[in-house]
């Protein structure tokens, strides 16, 4: 299987959620940023959070959107990524890596991935486990939270906003560097009646030697958290592909 698309798929599910390496575009929620008075210091802000990320931890099927994109000098490489995943090892994904596609299809039995219009088996996947990603703010110090004004996303005012800033290396729980951190304002939206994590936003700046200043920007959404509706279903290009093979095979 095409390496690069492990790779990817590692760092669009995992890394993204550090909001470090790769770019990250702008996000995709409607919602704009909110202006300094807009927000207000939530003493319990913290403990929401965490309480959300637990919630999270017992969700084993969902939807994912997201998208990465990094500014460095003159250079901008972007990725995005759609699909269904059920935990651990089911997933039917598209992602895209500066203008090249890659698809994965991977049920209870089998796995194939696409790559310049051509279906073929491959070994597995590892499917990475965003959630466990989450678990790693319980290893910060509380920083201070702030609460922006609740959106409307599904119904009216149904999620709660908050923010915070962190170093993204100690996020990642990464070996720390000397003297080197990454700066990253978090932005997490909360479903007020479920309380799991529906999107997170993520603004990285760091300094990357013989390069200068790279600015990240991500985005992460979930959908149909909790409520069983994610199906894996084998993509109509695939069931013709083997339909196709199936008929050229001599009969015995």
């Amino acid at each position: 299987m095409n390496k690069r698309f492990i790779a990817a798929l590692s760092l669009g599910l995992a890394l993204l959620m550090s909001g470090c390496s790769l770019p990250l575009s702008a996000p995709n929620s409607t919602a704009t940023p909110a202006k300094p008075e807009e927000k207000t210091m939530d003493p319990d802000g913290w403990n929401q959070i965490l309480d959300s990320v637990d919630k999270n931890q017992t969700v084993t099927d969902f939807g994912i959107q997201a998208s990465l994109e990094t500014f460095e000098r003159n250079n901008k490489h972007a990725a995005r990524l759609y699909g269904d995943i059920i935990l651990p090892d089911q997933a039917v994904i598209s992602q895209t890596i500066d203008n090249q596609s890659y698809y994965l299809y991977q049920d209870k039995k089998t796995a194939y991935y696409r790559e310049l219009g051509v279906w073929r088996p491959t070994e597995r996947v590892a499917i990475p486990n965003v959630w466990q990603s989450l678990l790693s703010l319980k290893k910060l110090p509380a920083p201070p939270v702030f609460r922006l004004p609740d959106l409307s996303l599904l119904t009216n005012k149904d999620t709660e906003v908050y923010q915070f800033e962190a170093d993204a290396i100690r996020f990642a729980d990464w070996l720390p560097t000397a003297n080197k951190t990454i700066p990253s304002r978090y932005t997490i939206y909360v479903d007020k009646k479920t309380r799991y994590i529906r999107q997170i936003d993520i603004v990285s700046t760091s300094s990357v030697s013989d390069i200068g200043t790279m600015v990240s920007n991500a985005s992460i959404k979930f959908f149909n958290l909790g409520n069983k509706q994610t199906k894996i279903e084998m993509p109509e290009g695939l069931k013709q592909q083997l339909k196709n093979q199936q008929l050229s095979t001599p009969s015995q």
